[in-house]
This record gives structure tokens, C-alpha cells and sequence, in this order.
């Protein structure tokens, strides 16, 4: 039987252990007390911003959750970085921008396991110590540089965790269909629109 070298084994189980520990979490609070508690101000566990202000009430998405949105919010201009996204929201991307409701809707058409999944993801990379751990990014998502998010998303995109990577590939794709079918990509496809009859 093969050796794990210390530094892999330390490492892997560090992270093993903190997804047990957050998904100990997670299950050993009350879900409707949990849920409706984060849903009414969606505050992170270790926010100290006022974000929680500027975002829309839950009932306005199908799929997207809190801590979803705090993920989309920060990481979708890193993600689209080289597209007109920039151009189209500038500094105006917030969690009332269109493009979310659109992302909500690609997250909604999935199916039911695999948004159950993409969930879970987006809960456990809220938690502090699983988000650095999979990130290597210790603040909140919204009290991160755009420098910051674009290395947290590098970091897992190259993950040891072979799921991990297919997680972020599966976010990454949804985010850029989403683009993609957004009338205001045009300017990066060329497509001049449907013609006027």
C-alpha cells in the first residue's frame, strides 16, 4: 500500500475535516429556523458589511440562495473578466442586476440533484475555514478585491479534489451560458440581433 507523503496527508485531511465539520454544522441546525433566520437578513457568519441591505428578499429567485448570491455578486465580473460584462454592468453589478434573475433561472432548469449539489457547494464556501481551505480566500466574498476573487477562483479551479474542480467548471459554464444568452453579450459575439420585420 502507497504512502501518503505529510504534507499531502495533513492537507487532506485538514479539508477533510472541515467539510465534516461544516456539513455537521449545516445538518445539526434546524433547517426552517436556519434558513428563515439567514433568509430575512442574509448576513454571512462572518460578514461585518452592509451588504445584507442591498440584497433583494429571498422570494425574488427560484434557486438562488444567500450565500449563492454573495458568491455570484463577487465572483460573476472575475468570471466574465474579458467580455462586455464589464462594459454592459460596470460598477453597477449588484444583487438586483437582471443577470442574476437569468442565472437563478439556468440554476432552476437544472436538475433537482444537481441544483441540491451546487446548494450545498455554495454553503459550504460561505464558512470561513472551508472557503479558505478550497478558495484560499479567508475574508467574505464582499469585503474581497476583485484581485482576491480572481485568485480564489483560480485556486479552486485547480483544486486537488478532482469534485471540487467540477463543481467551479459547472459554475463557471452556467455563468457564462447565462452571459451568452444575455441580449447584451451581443457586442462580443458579433450577432447584430434578431432582424426587424
Amino acid at each position: 500500500m502507497n504512502k501518503l507523503p505529510r504534507k499531502e496527508f495533513i492537507e487532506k485531511s485538514i479539508l477533510a475535516t472541515s467539510v465534516f465539520w461544516a456539513l455537521g454544522f449545516l445538518s445539526g441546525s434546524s433547517d426552517d429556523n436556519h434558513s428563515s433566520e439567514k433568509n430575512q437578513n442574509f448576513t454571512s457568519p462572518d460578514s461585518e458589511t452592509d451588504f445584507p441591505s442591498k440584497v433583494p428578499s429571498s422570494q425574488e429567485f427560484k434557486w438562488m440562495t444567500p450565500e449563492a448570491l454573495r458568491f455570484f455578486v463577487a465572483s460573476t465580473p472575475a468570471i466574465l473578466a474579458g467580455t462586455s460584462f464589464e462594459q454592459s454592468y460596470g460598477k453597477n453589478f449588484s444583487p438586483k442586476s437582471p443577470f442574476l434573475k437569468n442565472l437563478d433561472q439556468a440554476f432552476f432548469g437544472l436538475s433537482r440533484e444537481n441544483q441540491k449539489d451546487l446548494k450545498l457547494v455554495m454553503k459550504l464556501v460561505d464558512y470561513r475555514v472551508v472557503r479558505f481551505l478550497v478558495l484560499g480566500l479567508w475574508k467574505p466574498f464582499e469585503n474581497a478585491s476583485s484581485r482576491e476573487i480572481e485568485e480564489s477562483l483560480t485556486h479552486w479551479s485547480a483544486h486537488a479534489a478532482q469534485d471540487l474542480q467540477k463543481a467551479f467548471d459547472a459554475v463557471r459554464k452556467l455563468v457564462l451560458a447565462t452571459w451568452y444568452a444575455d441580449p447584451l453579450s451581443q457586442v462580443d459575439t458579433g450577432y447584430p440581433g434578431p432582424p426587424t420585420i
